[in-house]
């Protein structure tokens, strides 16, 4: 034990030594004791929206949802549409929420590009219309694009054939599209400490109301949710494998990710397997080698599901741990094959 102990000490000492530079580096620049990067690599003084964040903990439980309100913070505008009911406790809650993502997507320094938008940012809906606006936004633009191409269409009779008025028609939509895309990606948005205040509100009232779910329930399905993935971030046909009917057949979505997807789950019985033949082996030298790979696997999986961005990519650390398990199953499961014999 005075070995272990010495030798871990030892371990502890270097792994201080090689903060000290950083750590003093950041208390001349700075005037700060910080030996490690803040957690989400802000300057001193840099405002973090921290109530937002801690209203995504209290409802995130997948991947999907990372990008549309996470990433897409102070960069793109934020729907509620694009927010699961599981995020809202009740209406009243849902009507709040969508209060402060008026106010974020209509920062009030924001320069109107023409008079009616003026005029809109000068009156704006009330509170308990904003869902339903939101909501029915998509079919208006779609009813306003079909009445136009309809009457693109009707203002064409002058001896043109039809396949060059449904060629103008698809153009004109997807000129639609492209411009839309265009003021979707050059709207001014903000969050403010104002409107982070009101998700932090939020956030407080879910956390006291269902504490379980949320030191519990949401951490085990984020946890399930960063294990049991694809794991195709980076390649081509990257994406998610559920809902079937949303996978992309031109990039082979429907071979690749079940693919990848059954990858993951052999190599977790694999793994399981070669933990169950340590343990089961009753020595002490092989049950520490399990207990190294236990801890390095569910600590590092249970504090990415802790935070409100479950992406697989954390743990994709591990799978060389998993595969040393599951390499033990295979052989002592070969050699059980050959002994028969």
């Amino acid at each position: 034990f005075s070995r272990a102990a010495f030798f871990g000490a030892l371990f502890s000492l270097a792994f201080c030594l090689v903060l000290v530079p950083w750590t003093i580096r950041n208390h001349r620049v700075f005037h700060l004791f910080q030996p490690l990067a803040p957690a989400h690599a802000e300057m001193p003084g840099e405002f973090v929206p921290r109530g937002y964040l801690a209203w995504l903990r209290t409802w995130i439980d997948d991947g999907r949802y990372i990008g549309p309100v996470l990433w897409a913070l102070d960069e793109a505008p934020i729907k509620v549409a694009e927010i699961p009911d599981s995020a809202f406790d009740s209406p009243e809650e849902k009507q709040r929420v969508a209060a402060l993502f008026d106010k974020y997507n209509h920062p009030p320094d924001a320069a109107a590009p023409n008079g009616a938008n003026a005029q809109s940012q000068a009156s704006p809906a009330p509170a308990d219309n904003l869902v339903e606006e939101q909501e029915q936004s998509n079919d208006n633009a779609n009813d306003n694009s079909n009445d136009n191409s309809n009457e693109a269409d009707s203002g064409n009779q002058n001896g043109e054939d039809n396949a060059n008025s449904n060629d103008e028609a698809d153009e004109n939509d997807q000129a639609d599209e492209n411009s839309s895309g265009d003021q979707a990606e050059t709207q001014a948005v903000e969050m403010t400490p104002e409107i982070d205040a009101g998700f932090a509100q939020i956030a407080a009232e879910r956390k006291a109301r269902h504490p379980i779910r949320y030191y519990l329930f949401l951490p085990f399905k984020r946890g399930l949710s960063l294990w049991f993935d694809t794991h195709s971030q980076y390649y081509p046909f990257e994406g998610e494998l559920l809902p079937l009917r949303d996978l992309d057949y031109d990039i082979q979505q429907q071979y690749w990710l079940p693919l990848f997807a059954g990858l993951t789950f052999l190599y977790t019985l694999l793994g399981v397997a070669g933990g169950w033949f340590l343990w089961s082996s009753g020595l002490f030298s092989a049950r520490r080698w399990l207990l190294l790979a236990a801890l390095i696997i569910f600590l590092r999986v249970g504090f990415f599901a802790t935070l409100e961005n479950p992406e697989p990519r954390y743990v994709v650390e591990v799978f060389p741990f998993l595969s040393a398990l599951g390499g033990i199953a295979i052989t002592r499961l070969t050699s059980a094959k050959l002994s028969s014999q």
